[in-house]
C-alpha cells in the first residue's frame, strides 16, 4: 500500500511539473511554420555508358640465361645466407641488470601443451628486475 502511494505521488509531482512549465512558456516564444513548397527539377542527362575494361597485361616472368649461374646449390651444411649463425648459442657475458619473470598459474590446473589451455591456465605474471652494483 505504501509502495502505491509512493508511486501516485511520483506521478502527481511529475505531472504538476509538466503542468507549470506549459503554463509559463509564453505565446511570444512560439512560432508558425510555414509549409516548404518542393520544386521538382528536371532529371540530369544520362551517363554515357561504362568502357571495356583493358585486357589483362601478360608479364613474362623468365629469368635470362646469363643471370642464372650453372653452379650447383649448396650442400645442405653449407648455406649461402649464413643463417647458421643466426640460432648459434652465444656466449653470455655478465650484465649489470637482470630481468627475471615468472608466470603464476591457478590451482589445480594441468598444463597440457597439446591442448592450448594457456589462457586458462594462467592467473598472472611477475617480472623482477635486479640492479648489480660494484
Amino acid at each position: 500500500m505504501r509502495s502505491l502511494l509512493l508511486v501516485a505521488f511520483g506521478v502527481l509531482v511529475l505531472s504538476s511539473a509538466w503542468w507549470w512549465q506549459q503554463r509559463s512558456m509564453s505565446d511570444c516564444c512560439l512560432q508558425v511554420v510555414e509549409p516548404v513548397i518542393m520544386i521538382e527539377e528536371p532529371d540530369a542527362e544520362p551517363l554515357p555508358p561504362v568502357a571495356k575494361p583493358a585486357p589483362p597485361v601478360v608479364l613474362d616472368l623468365t629469368v635470362p640465361a646469363d643471370a642464372v649461374s650453372g653452379e650447383p646449390l649448396p650442400e645442405s651444411g653449407d648455406n649461402r645466407f649464413g643463417s647458421e649463425q643466426w640460432f648459434a648459442p652465444k656466449e653470455k657475458t655478465e650484465s649489470s641488470v637482470k630481468f627475471k619473470s615468472k608466470l603464476l598459474m591457478k590451482d589445480g590446473v594441468e598444463l597440457q601443451r597439446d591442448m592450448g589451455n594457456y589462457q586458462e591456465a594462467i592467473d598472472g605474471a611477475e617480472m623482477g628486475i635486479e640492479y648489480k652494483t660494484r
